[in-house]
């Protein structure tokens, strides 16, 4: 049988990368606390989310949908898969799921039941996942992104989001997928977190783990997350493209920036030592 290790001296050294992050990740999915924004101090949180009112989102998908909105969707969320899937570290459950093609399935989620109108590029497989969008009218009904373990299907808020944040809560939700794991609240799973925050990293070429490792080296100590501001929150956000998100979608990210916070600053500790 071929080997898929390259021994190119640039490929040798992505594949130990990922691999020291795999294994870095499987440390602190287990020493790492409860990673919600009841770690950041009220005022800072409060400020933030200032930043977003509550209707500044920008909704796609406002009522019924189409089948060229969905196609669109399909295409955005398969060019998002093979752009960012080399970027998850090997022996994990999300490599290995992703690995193994898996067959998506697109469609509308009303509420009550899901509706898959049939596209162009229907896949004539057996479906591994089903991926449905979220109306506007039941944006109170789930969090931005949940899956759905019984169902098999990811539910996504038809909300317009930069590429970058889109693709990190796409992510997320894969891995939650991949674990086949029960539904949870958006940010309990620590691991979907943090392959979010990876994804994010990516996607905004390193700036975001960057602005998070210039944010700890002003603050050092234990009680860094405690000294963040609204000012560093927002410029988060800037670092991904992320602005006028609304309310509700920047309240969901804040646990995905103190995993990520947390993670840097456990990263910095082991360089220290």
């Amino acid at each position: 049988m071929k080997s898929s290790f390259s021994f190119k001296p640039e490929a040798i050294m992505k594949q130990m990368t990922l691999l020291f992050l795999s294994f870095f990740i499987a440390i602190l999915a287990v020493s790492v606390s409860a990673q919600t924004s009841d770690e950041l101090n009220a005022q800072a949180v409060n400020g933030y989310l200032d930043l977003h009112p509550l209707d500044s989102a920008a909704w796609w998908l406002i009522g019924s949908g189409s089948e060229s909105m969905l196609e669109k969707k399909m295409v955005e969320v398969n060019d998002l898969v093979n752009a960012y899937q080399d970027r998850i570290p090997p022996t994990t459950l999300l490599a290995d799921y992703l690995a193994a093609k898996p067959v998506f399935r697109f469609g509308y989620f009303f509420g009550d039941s899901a509706y898959y109108p049939k596209l162009k590029n229907n896949p004539k497989q057996k479906i591994s996942l089903s991926i449905c969008f979220i109306p506007l009218s039941l944006k109170d009904y789930r969090p931005f992104i949940t899956y759905q373990a019984k169902e098999k299907r990811l539910l996504i808020w038809g909300i317009d989001c930069p590429k970058s944040l889109f693709a990190a809560l796409l992510f997320y939700g894969l891995q939650s997928a991949a674990a086949d794991a029960p539904e949870k609240n958006f940010g309990e799973d620590r691991e979907s977190a943090m392959t979010a925050a990876n994804i994010l990293n990516a996607a905004s070429k390193g700036n975001f783990f960057n602005y998070l490792d210039g944010f700890l080296a002003n603050q050092p100590g234990e009680n860094s997350l405690a000294k963040i501001s609204a000012g560093d929150l927002s410029g988060i956000d800037a670092k991904i493209g992320v602005k006028m998100i609304g309310r509700d979608l920047a309240q969901q990210i804040l646990p995905i920036y103190v995993i990520a916070l947390k993670s840097r600053l456990m990263l910095r500790k082991s360089y220290q030592r």
